[in-house]
């Protein structure tokens, strides 16, 4: 019975407030396939520690230290205004069913590049103060990161 209630309320809302895209507005989808092919990653990946470009986001040799990852990668250009209105839907009105489609963009466009990581990758996500996780309910970055670890079959670190 509490399934069948869900499942209902679930059907009113998606009803009421039905998934756009956010960049044309069309019914259905947070991005819809054609809004999904003008989503570029960025375009130059830079070092952690000194910000200049580097090649496939590795921290470069004279940069390195013992404390500081091999690699960073920030997929998307968070400047962009349908990345990042995303994004603050995410954090702060907590839609998370943005997560899996963030993924599937990521990942489709990680095989489409041919980009693989080696079995000893880790993905680690940007940490959140404990204050704010428990306001908010949850690390979106965590969330994203799990995700994309489970669909890459990669380990996740918090």
């Amino acid at each position: 019975m509490d399934n069948l209630l869900r499942t209902i309320y679930k059907n009113i809302i998606a009803f009421l407030f039905p998934i756009k895209c956010l960049k044309c507005g069309r019914v259905g989808k947070w991005f819809c396939e054609d809004c999904a092919e003008t989503l570029r990653p960025v375009a130059e990946l830079h070092c952690l520690i000194c910000q200049r470009p580097a090649l496939g986001g590795f921290t470069h040799v004279q940069c390195r230290t013992r404390n500081n990852p091999e690699r960073i990668i920030c997929y998307f250009d968070f400047h962009e205004k349908v990345v990042s209105r995303a994004i603050h839907l995410l954090k702060y009105k907590g839609y998370v069913s943005l997560v899996s489609e963030i993924t599937n963009l990521i990942t489709s466009s990680l095989e489409e590049n041919g980009v693989s990581f080696g079995e000893e990758a880790v993905i680690v996500p940007v940490p959140l103060h404990p204050v704010k996780k428990l306001l908010r309910g949850f690390n979106q970055s965590e969330l994203l990161a799990n995700e994309l670890a489970r669909s890459l079959g990669l380990e996740a670190r918090s």
